[in-house]
C-alpha cells in the first residue's frame, strides 16, 4: 500500500510539473509545484483514509469532487502566496489538477501498474 502511495505521489508531481510548464517559464513554478504537492497531496490522502476508516463514509464521487475542488482552491492559494499570478495560477491549479486526477482515474480503472505495485 505504501509503495502505491508514493508513486501515486510521484506521478501526481510528474503531471503536474509537466502542466506547470506549460503556464509559466520561471524555473521556480518546479519547486512551487512540487512543494505544494508534498502539501496536498498528503493531506488530501489522509483526509479520504480517516473518513472511511474511522467516520465509516462511503467514499464516492461527490465525496472526491469536493475534496478535489478544495485542493485546487488551495493550491492556487499557495501559488499566489508563492508570489504567481493570480488568474495563471488559479487556471494552472484547476489544469494540473484535472491532468493529474484523469490519468490516477485511468490507470486505477485499467490497472495498468497493479501487477508492478
Amino acid at each position: 500500500m505504501i509503495v502505491k502511495y508514493f508513486f501515486a505521489l510521484a506521478l501526481t508531481i510528474i503531471i503536474e510539473v509537466a502542466v506547470a510548464r506549460l503556464f509559466f517559464y520561471e524555473k521556480s513554478i518546479v519547486l512551487a509545484v512540487i512543494l505544494m504537492n508534498l502539501i496536498t497531496h498528503p493531506a488530501f490522502n489522509l483526509a479520504l483514509y480517516i473518513l472511511s476508516n474511522y467516520f465509516g463514509w462511503q467514499i464516492g464521487w461527490v465525496t472526491i469532487i469536493y475534496f478535489e475542488i478544495a485542493i485546487v482552491i488551495i493550491e492556487a492559494l499557495l501559488l499566489i502566496f508563492a508570489g504567481f499570478g493570480k488568474k495563471k495560477s488559479f487556471k494552472l491549479s484547476f489544469f494540473a489538477n484535472a491532468a493529474s486526477f484523469s490519468i490516477g482515474y485511468i490507470l486505477t480503472v485499467t490497472k495498468v501498474f497493479y501487477p508492478y505495485l
